[in-house]
């Protein structure tokens, strides 16, 4: 995981604070009751209600309706108002029922008053949405589509996608719109909707309850804004997988789960976007910048900065995390933007406001603790906050980069006494370790730049931190045993193996072994497969296929040899039936509805391997009746659809190109691990001359490294020297038999030459005939942790396979066994991994 670079004081996330009901004696600041409605009268909780008296987008204040549809405002001043449905984002509607800012009503607040209840109707409303396109066809990925009123005012910004789809999430108020189109790394227009100006725009029509598709651009390419930032903002997809792991966390330690406050994800996707055009990580925006937007500010003033990844980052800050651990809470936002040569994020989480406590909070069970008793812990160091805490236990050196170990958090009643530490003691596998426990009494940073930050919000949480000085090892049984004033804490937890779970199904022990894809149906091992690493994990959230589903044919190995690059973490791979009459199996159907299922909000796209031959069209036919968005990966020949996979994985120049023969599964497959897990393109070739596809799409990487896969039986000397003569460095990676070439994967394509820890070592049986199948589905948990596939079948492994063994294994590791023919392997592979 990357380190965040955070600049100056900890950055705590800012919880706001809503006065509900006038201050006796109070004779400034005033308020409004509101009581938010439907068209029918029916009161509408979690209507999201913002308002401000600074400029057209300038809204630092907000709470949400309750139950009965009822906010409470306060502030001083002329205030306009806006409100957003539950589960909207970007503005809805303002005070007085326009859409945009211009011509809403102004509440006048003065001298303590509290203006009589106004009934406010959201009006029902549709959505927009429509696809960003080339003069030439080319879809534009991460294409904004900016929705204003006729008169100019942003109403709402719809993100793209990838394929250049983008929509508004929200419940647009019928009228008419226009639409600008940016590209999200821009602040520059590059087109509009039907015209190339905002009075020539074509006007968009959106009526109530409604759905507006087809608000289609074509994009001139020369008239690109050059202002446009490299990467791009964090899908909706990884939104959703950072707010179901938040809730993860949550419901561990038995707290209630999290709204997505969607307006506060494109706050901090904004904010990211000018974080990194900026190289900054203020909680500030400079007005004067052309990346500075009112909505990106209120990004950064609310929420903790850090990376994409933002979740498990802040998790290992605690001044950062306490949020996190506030049973009160219950709104979270979270986005970032991936630049190509830096990155940022954001996470805000807060209550509906101070007095306000949803219900389940009421039964407590206090202490809170972090990580949660019996979990296994975000991370194994301490990151995201300068100076480090770790001042006030005198181990801080501000002129050398020191990193100290996981920390963990314990949360009293908030209504109890302040708590003070009187001994404290953490074990890791069972030894005690240097470690010093902080409370708000006890807390003295002498390098902390803001110390009664610090302090108030160890007293705000009643609150301590533990901080071990050294980083935690891997795969450790943690114990932390406290002896405070209100009685003594004891819980248990476990470090991880690495930065990335295994999933709900396959996370295998160390020293101990995994049995996959045992089914001899390769159909039925697929969907197994997916019903470990894609369900329900036992706490209630799920895990879900948020990148695709990846079809492929059943029967015959050609066309998904070099699926593997495309087999990202969030991929769930399934098997069909073959053949152009080939009809979508029951099963699987049910399979692809239950994995679209679990992530409701998204319309996860299929993309099936191979042309109408290989994967008919009835199939696909029926898939996009089920409402699936499907797309096809396929060319001429098996040689020309590896081209397909690998050229949708080419975001950026790849370090190599792994070359594999065409007419035989067992090297592309056993590669594919390494290809999993590293997105490295896979390419087929015949054994004898190469491939004049192969040759041209090589031209477009030139002098990338080719690591030629077999001896000379499968790919030939002369095509190692047609590809010297086109400039490109290349390496053979062989062993005599393709048990050997397993092991030299391993060993020069992996370079595990040792194992790392949180490794795993894979079997798999690459001499059966439908050997590729489970295969296949090893090679995609390489996605999830770093996985050596390596030969063999039978009762006893092969030499070549112990002796790698013997000498790459350091420490008691993970093991694999995929597909029925591996499993007598089990107390073989059990004996050098323990």
């Amino acid at each position: 995981m990357g380190r965040m670079i955070v600049v100056g004081a900890v950055m705590a996330m800012v919880l706001a604070t809503i006065q509900v009901g006038p201050a006796v004696g109070q004779d400034n600041g005033a308020g409004a009751f509101l009581r938010v409605v439907d068209e029918a009268g029916t009161p509408l909780e979690g209507v999201q209600v913002r308002w401000t008296n600074g400029g057209p987008l300038q809204l630092f204040d907000w709470t949400w309706t309750d139950e009965d549809g009822k906010a409470f405002l306060y502030d001083e001043g002329d205030i306009a108002v806006r409100f957003e449905p539950s589960g909207a984002h970007g503005s809805v509607m303002w005070l007085g029922g326009t859409a945009g800012r211009s011509g809403s009503t102004t509440l006048s607040l003065r001298n303590g008053e509290w203006l009589d209840e106004q009934t406010v109707v959201v009006p029902e409303g549709g959505s927009i949405s429509g696809t960003a396109r080339l003069t030439d066809g080319t879809a534009v990925p991460w294409t904004c589509g900016l929705v204003r009123t006729p008169g100019g005012d942003l109403v709402t910004r719809g993100w793209g996608d990838e394929d250049g789809r983008w929509a508004t999430r929200e419940i647009v108020p019928a009228g008419e719109y226009v639409v600008e189109f940016q590209h999200c790394g821009s602040t520059t227009t590059w087109g509009w909707h039907g015209g190339d100006s905002l009075a020539t725009a074509t006007r968009v029509t959106v009526a109530a309850d409604a759905d507006t598709p087809g608000i289609d651009v074509s994009l001139d390419p020369a008239t690109r804004p050059t202002d446009e930032l490299p990467g791009r903002p964090t899908s909706d997809a990884e939104v959703l997988a950072q707010h179901e792991l938040l809730n993860r966390f949550r419901q561990q330690m038995g707290l209630q789960a999290l709204q997505l406050d969607w307006t506060q994800v494109e706050a901090n996707r904004l904010h990211a976007r000018y974080s990194v055009a900026t190289s900054s990580q203020e909680h500030d925006e400079d007005r004067a910048s052309p990346w500075h937007t009112e909505e990106g500010y209120l990004g950064s003033v609310t929420s903790g900065l850090g990376g994409p990844e933002i979740v498990r980052d802040l998790a290992q800050a605690p001044f950062h995390w306490f949020n996190a651990l506030n049973p009160y809470s219950r709104w979270a936002g979270m986005g970032g933007w991936r630049g190509s040569n830096s990155q940022a994020g954001g996470l805000h989480i807060r209550p509906d406001s101070p007095e306000e406590r949803p219900a389940a909070a009421d039964d407590v069970d206090w202490p809170i603790v972090w990580p949660a008793d019996g979990s296994v812990a975000a991370g194994r160091t301490h990151s995201g906050e300068f100076p480090p805490p770790a001042g006030a236990c005198g181990w801080h050196d501000p002129t050398a980069f020191i990193e100290f170990g996981f920390p963990m958090m314990v949360q009293m009643d908030h209504h109890s006494p302040q708590v003070h530490v009187t001994s404290h003691e953490v074990r890791v596998g069972g030894t005690v370790v240097e470690s010093c426990a902080m409370t708000a009494a006890s807390y003295d940073n002498p390098h902390d730049t803001d110390p009664g930050l610090s302090v108030g919000r160890l007293e705000q949480y009643n609150a301590i931190i533990v901080l071990p000085r050294q980083p935690l090892p891997p795969a450790a049984a943690v114990e932390v045993s406290l002896t405070t004033d209100q009685g003594p804490i004891d819980w248990s937890f476990s470090t991880p193996v690495d930065a990335v779970e295994f999933g709900p199904g396959l996370r295998a022990d160390p020293g101990d072994v995994a049995l996959v894809a045992q089914q001899d149906s390769a159909r039925q091992a697929a969907i197994a497969m997916a019903g470990q690493l894609f369900d329900h994990h036992s706490f209630g959230h799920a895990v879900t296929p948020y990148h695709q589903i990846v079809l492929c044919r059943e029967d015959v190995f050609a066309d998904c040899l070099a699926v593997t690059p495309v087999l990202s973490e969030g991929t769930a791979l399934l098997f069909t039936e073959g053949g152009p009459s080939g009809v979508l199996p029951p099963e699987v159907e049910a399979e692809i509805n239950r994995l679209r299922a679990l992530a409701p909000a998204e319309n996860v796209p299929i993309r099936v391997i191979g042309g109408a031959n290989a994967i008919s069209e009835a199939q696909v036919a029926r898939l996009r009746e089920l409402g699936a968005t499907v797309e096809r990966m396929s060319g001429a020949g098996r040689v020309e659809t590896a081209i397909a996979i690998a050229s949708s994985t080419l975001y950026q120049t790849p370090a190599r190109v792994l070359l594999a023969r065409d007419g035989d599964w067992a090297d592309a497959i056993t590669v594919g691990a390494f290809a999993a897990a590293t997105t490295t393109p896979v390419l087929l070739n015949p054994t004898d001359t190469l491939h004049p596809a192969v040759a041209e799409w090589l031209a477009g990487i030139p002098g990338v490294e080719v690591v030629v896969l077999g001896g000379t039986g499968a790919i030939s000397d002369t095509v190692v020297q047609q590809l010297h003569d086109r400039g490109h460095p290349v390496r053979r990676v062989s062993g005599p038999s393709r048990v050997e070439t397993s092991v030299a994967i391993a060993e020069q394509v992996w370079g595990r030459t040792t194992l790392q820890i949180g490794d795993t070592v894979a079997m798999v049986d690459t001499f059966a005939a439908n050997g590729w199948q489970p295969t296949l589905l090893a090679a995609q948990l390489a996605s999830r942790r770093p996985t050596v596939l390596l030969s063999g079948t039978g009762e006893a492994l092969h030499p070549a396979v112990s002796s790698y063994l013997d000498r790459a294994v350091t420490a008691s590791t993970p093991g694999v066994l995929s597909g029925p023919t591996t499993a007598g392997l089990a107390g073989p592979l059990r004996g050098h991994i323990g």
